[in-house]
């Protein structure tokens, strides 16, 4: 279980408030954090195998950083080892891309899902977890669209956790279900999906925030239906589909 925040801002947002709560989670999600900022565009990627409470650099960010877009990701490992090829958020070309969940029996049908991965973003899985995949598998979707509204961005989640459901949850003897709550954005477009864990959104007048959890008391945290695609577009409009209606 791993913790997700974002922020799709009209102005720069201190995240010093949000950093505070991340780091109280940290002593549980130990497996080390991440983050992508979009101020310059393309996304810039930070992350770090050393758990938020116990990195200097955590500190320095959380007291210095102002930003209108970000995602910030804490780890706790349930697929792959604790190394920067397995960090979140994952990047490519635009888009970024976190996961709070697992894909159950994982290790037992993994090939499955690569099987449906555009080999050429196949060719580029560098490490050894379920989100790694179901990002590529979100891309693969995306790629029918030639110019992806912000709806068919949000169909191209919605099929993606369909894909992974189908795959590792017909049969399966766990105890526990395939959850797949999912955070991505490409500079435009704020997707986040529910599927099995919590996850709230926040909206302030100008600034969206998409949470695990509330991470504070003072707005009005609202959550997120489950199997639902939330999407934030550039002008900010949120729009909400259940994922029968994609």
């Amino acid at each position: 279980m791993c913790r997700l925040f974002a922020i799709r801002s009209e102005e720069p947002v201190r995240v010093n408030r949000a950093f505070a709560a991340l780091k109280n989670r940290s002593h549980e999600h130990k497996d080390g954090w991440g983050l992508a900022l979009f101020d310059d565009g393309a996304p810039a990627i930070e992350v770090s195998v050393k758990a938020a409470h116990a990195c200097h650099r955590f500190d320095e960010l959380s007291m210095s950083l102002s930003t209108k877009s970000m995602l910030t990701h804490l780890r706790l490992a349930s697929q792959g080892d604790v190394s920067e090829r397995n960090a979140h958020p994952f990047r490519h070309e635009n888009w970024a891309f976190m996961h709070n969940g697992t894909l159950q029996n994982f290790d037992e049908r993994y090939e499955r899902v690569e099987a449906l991965i555009a080999p050429d973003y196949r060719a580029r899985l560098c490490g050894e977890t379920d989100s790694e995949r179901c990002f590529y598998l979100f891309l693969t979707h995306l790629r029918r669209f030639a110019k992806p509204s912000t709806r068919e961005a949000a169909v191209a989640l919605a099929h993606t956790v369909r894909d992974v459901v189908d795959i590792f949850d017909v049969a399966s003897t766990a105890k526990e279900r395939t959850t797949t709550n999912f955070v991505a954005f490409d500079g435009n477009t704020l997707l986040a999906c529910r599927h099995g864990k919590d996850l709230f959104h926040a909206f302030t007048g100008t600034a969206h925030f998409i949470a695990s959890e509330p991470l504070w008391p003072d707005d009005p945290w609202v959550a997120i239906e489950e199997d639902s695609v939330l999407a934030i577009d550039s002008s900010l409009a949120a729009q909400r589909w259940a994922f029968s209606q994609l």
